[in-house]
């Protein structure tokens, strides 16, 4: 056995790896995470290939007998030796592809994680409190408190919002607080809460829900407060309305990967129209910055796609949408699908992105015929009532890791797919529960990634319906409580603490040689990196003295 002092070259920019291995003689490929001391190297594989968020990151050094890290994932053990072999690229910071030759390194060990390519079936409903005491009048949202795991928000239509509070093996139902004076109709109602991504520090939440006190009849995005236990819920004030009407009224509402606000919006039945006015925001998906106020506005305008175009509102996102009931992220890479309700013939998913049109008002499903300017679903399906879903991101060596799990509520079923490699369709699109508990309004998940499902009964505004569980042996938690999309950086929020600010917090120290500093130590200097050891974040510092 030997080692190198030199097989990987040192780049502060590196995240991660494409890289191609032979372990025990087979060949295989995969994105990988790399840890190395004293020679060893575990990679942490992917079966998609695709590239996995930094976490714990640092930079490669040279030497051999220093802790390293860039990345720790929540996978189980199954070490196996190996003799590793193959090149290593990544970007440096001028973006370019740098190569890297890894010698053998026959005292490395190497961890494959096996997937299935296939997404599995036999999904099943799994109740989550004792149903006979516990229940809601049509449910339209489940949702996560931020980092939360024991509990959950959930939404009835007519404007009262709960909160899930688990007790032991069960959980509670508990009331939040109600926005029931203002609505009014059955084409009307509360359509999501989103948490700030930064709740922990602001203690902001969102709601969008369609007006109709008879005074007003538009649908607006409002900027609530608490306290950080959730106690005291009260209203801060309008954010933006949306001239809407009741039918086709309803949207979702989440913050991105980039911390602006995104809702999507119906439109009004306006579809025969022959196509989306740009004046308006409805059959839209907009984005705006709640932490700023532009002159005129209770919020701020991005960079957005049509800002500064004559004629058009410049809150836009994107356009062309009928009935998006419900949009969500990738928590891997910010993709954002939607599922949009079609009128007369076809349901689609849409992979969402800035200044597409979408086409409805113009074509439902794949266009055929006059098709300029015009973006084409992933995924077209026969008429139904899709409600869109979640892309699983839990765990790695799950089969369903990067499937996007659907529903339709018309034709009652649970559906599963994922997205082929140059993302303009998908693979594997099935049925993978063989019934469900009822008709399924929306799909949520917890604070661990967790998913589930609540019915809803459209003919009665008084006999209860439930929430489910996702259930199957490959639908596993992550591990610990998720964060939310669009949170400020750890490195804003921390960076500028001292050494003992840092050790006070419980942060961990660590220099770019990868010695491993006690948080307090007389001798930390240069060039260093703390680390929250409960989220994995960190932070750079010039100097921690």
């Amino acid at each position: 056995m030997h080692r190198r002092d030199d097989w990987i070259y040192q780049d502060p920019d590196w995240k991660s790896a494409e890289i191609k291995i032979a372990p025990n003689g087979s060949a295989g490929t995969g994105t990988c995470f790399l840890k190395m001391k004293r020679c060893r190297l575990p990679l942490f594989l992917t079966p998609d290939f695709r590239k996995l968020p930094e976490r714990n990151g640092l930079p490669l050094g040279r030497n051999t007998d220093s802790a390293l890290y860039l990345g720790q994932h929540p996978v189980g053990q199954g070490w196996a030796d190996a003799g590793i072999s193959g090149e290593a690229l990544r970007k440096n910071s001028e973006g370019k592809m740098m190569k890297s030759l890894i010698g053998t390194a026959l005292c490395g060990l190497v961890m494959i994680v096996p997937v299935s390519s296939q997404i599995p079936t036999g999904v099943t409903f799994e109740a989550i409190y004792d149903q006979a005491k516990v229940g809601f009048i049509q449910p339209t949202y489940i949702g996560p408190v931020p980092g939360d795991a024991s509990q959950m928000i959930v939404i009835e239509r007519a404007g009262k919002v709960s909160r899930l509070v688990k007790n032991g093996a069960i959980y509670d139902k508990v009331a939040w607080f109600s926005v029931a004076a203002n609505i009014a109709t059955h084409w009307d109602g509360i359509w999501n809460v989103e948490f700030h991504p930064d709740f922990k520090q602001n203690h902001l939440f969102y709601i969008l829900y369609r007006l109709n006190n008879g005074a007003d009849t538009r649908s607006v995005i409002e900027e609530w407060t608490c306290a950080a236990d959730l106690s005291g819920p009260k209203k801060v004030r309008d954010v933006i309305f949306f001239n809407q009407k009741s039918i086709h009224s309803s949207g979702d509402l989440h913050f991105g990967k980039d911390g602006y606000l995104y809702s999507s919006q119906g439109d009004r039945d306006q579809h025969a129209l022959g196509g989306p006015l740009m004046s308006e925001l409805w059959g839209k998906v907009i984005r705006i910055d709640v932490n700023k106020k532009d002159p005129g506005l209770e919020y701020g305008i991005p960079d957005n796609p049509f800002k500064g175009q004559a004629g058009a509102r410049p809150e836009i996102w994107a356009l062309g949408f009928r009935m998006p009931w419900r949009f969500s992220f990738d928590a891997l890479n910010g993709d954002m699908y939607l599922g949009d309700v079609g009128d007369l013939t076809y349901e689609e998913v849409n992979l969402v992105q800035a200044g597409k049109n979408y086409g409805a008002g113009k074509v439902e499903g794949n266009c055929t015929t006059a098709c300029a300017g015009l973006t084409n679903p992933i995924l077209q399906m026969p008429h139904g009532c899709v409600i869109g879903g979640f892309v699983y991101r839990n765990d790695p060596a799950s089969a369903f890791y990067g499937a996007y799990i659907y529903a339709d509520y018309q034709l009652n079923t649970l559906n599963a797919f994922k997205i082929n490699g140059d993302k303009t369709g998908v693979t594997d699109n099935k049925k993978i529960a063989a019934a469900t508990p009822g008709r399924i309004s929306a799909l949520g998940v917890d604070a661990t990634g967790s998913i589930y499902a609540a019915t809803y009964n459209e003919n009665s505004e008084t006999a209860p319906t439930h929430i489910f569980r996702l259930k199957h042996a490959e639908l596993r938690a992550a591990t610990t409580a998720l964060q939310p999309l669009g949170k400020t950086p750890f490195s804003a929020r921390e960076a500028s603490l001292t050494r003992t600010e840092a050790a006070a917090k419980g942060y961990r120290s660590y220099s770019v040689s990868g010695r491993i500093m006690k948080a307090g130590a007389a001798s930390a200097r240069g060039l260093t990196l703390i680390r929250d050891p409960a989220t994995g974040e960190t932070a750079k510092r010039v100097d921690l003295l």
